[in-house]
């Protein structure tokens, strides 16, 4: 039994909840019923001493009366608790002969004492035979069977969904999601556009071509949206009444001009350069794409470019060599399941103040992660967020470094209605590129020296190039000042001088010719000054990279240094709570840059814990197996372990990118800004199946799906249980997940390598067998023999006939020894 999504009278939703089945099993004896349900409840994620305990009160707190059994001390079979050591649910198992119906009734009696009692109020009972399971729950006024919608809850619940169907009073239903279109159903509209496309200016980038029918998608989509009102209220010149009217009339000046000036002002800088166009294609190919536009728009519901956005990429990436495009796309299911583990989450304080968990994502593409975060907060929060204006303020962050994906995240944040206020066009990294230059040699195998006379410079990043004069191509260096060179003759040979030629002047020799004397193992040569040397013309530029730094400076400069607005600041730099993001992988600028956007991301967050959420700063990042496993960042993997902890890493199957990236190994890597407890261990959980066929087509799969079984019961919270000890206010930690062997299990991490397939092995198959002593079955003769029979089954005795070393001369009846 699945849901998807569940939401409650409230509109609090959960989502993919799985109901795993029992094995049905008849017995008048109720200990048997006992060891079947603890068995299930286990599987489901139940832990004894934990979330449940047998027969008493896990602190002895209270005694268990039960009127229908007339007994003071009673015994519940199972007692099951919430993380705060609440009992939230009984549950007395009986025999299949006398039915789940006596075990809800005991159960009800239990609670109905315990409140008379001790003013314990449980609003959940379990019933169990066997063969039926049962879950009522007490709305206030009476008992009744939880549902969701129609369909009884037959099936053990998680903790957490147990939480929710008490929470909810019992009302819930499933709520349909909404399917992304036929991705078949939209070929016919990505190859018209594409045809027409390819053939304008932009040409046949697939990356351009994407940049380009999502703006015009991202202009149709404003203009339903009517956020475009304010633009011709206040230019009443203009004879439309959307931008999507001047579209359509391939009005590119105004699309491009006027408006696209106004949406820069509106928005706050969606874009850095004051003359970017919106639009590349010319009037009549914008008419023509416009048209298919509103075709398919007449077709189909889209209301939100995300549900499109990654059958546009597949489309333009199937027929391109254009490798770079798949950067724009993270699976939307990933993104979602890594939300999930990381749970950002609203509070709200005793005076009503809200505080919603700041989001940061340091490589925010499109801004896949922040537009999931929105919809989450959205959904999930709708109850404590007084308005939708405050997700705006503060709480989504990114940063990208190319200018047109910028834009298209900025775009896709406005659409949602978060305004993208905080997402900037920066490199997260700061370093100095340097380029790196060899210098040239003659024939001789010596340096060329250029004259101060024949050089000249020009200024690049602010540092002075130098160049012989008439051809920039000719860089030469700059040497320390006074620097004496050999001075060679015709045939590459230094030149000797003896004493009678060398004359001294303050104190330093020269020749005769004034040029000075450099002295070489007691040996005085004719010296000259040299300023410059000739660089080498390379094929291939080299660069050296200095003064690398995690987080680029820019970022927490408010103002620029004439005192304008830096479009790149982020204003809660080191305060944020959480950490999204889906890093470039194998970088080869700056060097070991896997290593660096997590040590950025780290300073991204705040220290210590957060005095609202009581909350430690986290991360869920995908990373590649390069950084897991690969030596050269050993040194870095042993300084993050000690320095931090890293809660857990998830590797994926290596085709979750395609068809954008065919194949490749990745894995979500779960990191808390804070030092390891001792002894703490990583969960290790290896995917293998993600929902979708294991191919380029991606198909999916929805009862072939690894994340499903890790959310239902194994991965149940981010945070470890703390129980502390009243009296020597000890902390004793209780792990938040539960381990399947093979799948999902806690190792002590070692630096050596972080990659799942070093911790979780294949596990051998078990076979059973019988030990079967043969020495009666064995006839033993003098010569040697071929075999005279075979088994044809477990049942068949043979003779064995040979020679027996061990048992010596075995006769029919056993064995003789000698």
């Amino acid at each position: 039994m699945d849901f998807k999504v569940i939401r409650d009278a409230k509109g609090n939703l959960i989502e993919d909840v799985t109901l795993e089945p029992y094995t049905i099993t008849k017995s008048d004896n109720e200990k048997d019923i006992e060891s079947v349900f603890k068995n299930y409840i286990e599987f489901v994620g139940w832990k004894q001493g934990v979330s449940y305990t047998r027969d008493r009160d896990k602190s002895s707190r209270y005694k268990f009366r039960n009127e229908h059994k007339g007994s003071t001390n009673g015994k519940p079979d199972y007692i099951f608790y919430d993380e705060n050591d609440n009992i939230i649910a009984l549950c007395d198992t009986k025999s299949t002969k006398e039915g789940v119906r006596a075990s809800i009734e005991d159960g009800k009696e239990y609670i109905r004492c315990l409140k008379e009692d001790y003013s314990v109020q449980v609003n959940a009972v379990i019933g169990f035979d066997g063969v039926t399971f049962l879950l009522e729950l007490f709305t206030g006024k009476k008992w009744e069977a939880v549902k969701v919608d129609s369909q009884f809850v037959d099936r053990m619940p998680s903790l957490k969904f147990l939480k929710y169907i008490i929470n909810s009073k019992g009302k819930m239903e499933e709520v349909a999601e909404t399917e992304n279109i036929d991705r078949n159903k939209l070929n016919g509209f990505f190859k018209a556009t594409d045809e027409i496309i390819r053939r304008s200016p932009i040409g046949s980038s697939a990356t351009d071509k994407f940049i380009e029918l999502s703006t015009i998608i991202f202009l149709k989509m404003f203009s339903i949206k009517d956020y475009d009102k304010q633009f011709f209220e206040s230019n009443s010149k203009f004879r439309y009444r959307h931008i999507w009217d001047a579209v359509v009339n391939g009005d590119i000046d105004l699309v491009n001009n006027e408006f696209s000036n106004w949406l820069n002002v509106a928005y706050k800088n969606i874009y850095r350069d004051d003359s970017y166009q919106l639009l590349h294609l010319d009037s009549l190919n914008l008419i023509r794409v416009a048209k298919l536009v509103d075709r398919i728009f007449a077709t189909y519901e889209l209301s939100d470019f995300t549900n499109v956005k990654g059958d546009i990429l597949e489309y333009f990436q199937e027929s391109s060599k254009d490798g770079k495009i798949g950067e724009f796309f993270t699976p939307r299911h990933i993104i979602k399941y890594m939300i999930k583990l990381i749970e950002p989450t609203v509070v709200v304080d005793k005076d009503d103040s809200v505080y919603i968990e700041k989001i940061y994502d340091p490589t925010c593409g499109t801004g896949g992660f922040l537009i999931e975060a929105f919809n989450r907060y959205k959904e999930f929060y709708a109850k404590e967020l007084p308005n939708m204006e405050i997700l705006k303020n503060g709480v989504l962050h990114g940063t990208e470094l190319k200018a047109n994906t910028a834009l298209l995240a900025k775009m896709n944040m406005i659409l949602i209605g978060d305004g993208h206020t905080n997402i900037t066009q920066c490199d997260a990294f700061g370093y100095d590129k340097i380029e790196k230059f060899s210098k040239a040699k003659d024939a001789f195998g010596h340096y060329i020296p250029v004259e101060a006379s024949e050089v000249s410079f020009y200024y690049e990043a602010n540092k002075k190039q130098y160049y012989v004069k008439g051809d920039k191509t000719r860089k030469v260096s700059l040497e320390p000042k006074n620097k004496i060179d050999f001075y060679y003759d015709d045939f590459g040979e230094k030149i000797v001088l003896d004493d009678e030629e060398i004359q001294k002047k303050d104190g330093k020799a020269y020749d005769l010719e004034g040029l000075p004397v450099k002295r070489s193992k007691g040996v005085n040569y004719k010296g000259r000054y040299v300023q410059h040397y000739e660089y080498k013309i390379e094929e291939k530029v080299k660069y050296e990279y200095k003064n690398v730094r995690a987080v680029n400076p820019v970022l927490k400069k408010k103002k620029l240094e004439n005192g304008g607005e830096n479009a790149c600041y982020q204003e809660n730099f080191g305060e944020f709570d959480v950490v999204l993001a889906n890093q470039p992988f194998g970088l080869s600028e700056p060097p070991k840059a896997d290593y660096l956007f997590i040590r950025h991301m780290l300073e991204s967050l705040h220290d210590g814990r957060n005095d609202k959420t009581n909350r430690y700063g986290r991360i869920a990042c995908i990373v590649d197996n390069g950084f897991l496993h690969d030596s050269k960042y050993f040194s870095e993997r042993e300084k993050l372990q000690k320095e931090y902890t890293i809660r857990g890493i998830i590797s994926l199957p290596q085709k979750v990118f395609a068809p954008y990236v065919k194949t490749i190994k990745s894995n979500i890597l779960l990191i808390e800004k804070r030092k390891p407890r001792v002894g703490e261990k990583t969960y290790f959980v290896k995917i293998e199946n993600d929902g979708y066929s294991l191919d380029d087509k991606r198909v999916k799969q929805i009862e072939n799906d690894d994340f499903k079984i890790l959310m239902s019961g194994l991965w149940n919270k981010w945070d470890d249980t703390v129980f502390v000890n009243q009296e020597t206010g000890k902390k004793t930690y209780v792990d938040a997940h539960a381990e399947k062997k093979g799948f999902a299990e806690y190792h002590m991490l070692n630096a050596e390598s972080w990659a799942v397939s070093n911790y979780i092995r294949y596990i051998v198959p078990e076979f059973e067998y019988n030990m079967v002593f043969l020495a009666p079955y064995i006839h033993e003769c003098n010569s040697k023999r071929s075999p005279i029979e075979f088994a044809e089954n477990g049942e068949d005795i043979i003779q064995i006939k040979g020679v027996s070393k061990k048992y010596g001369n075995i006769g029919v009846q056993g064995v003789q020894t000698r």
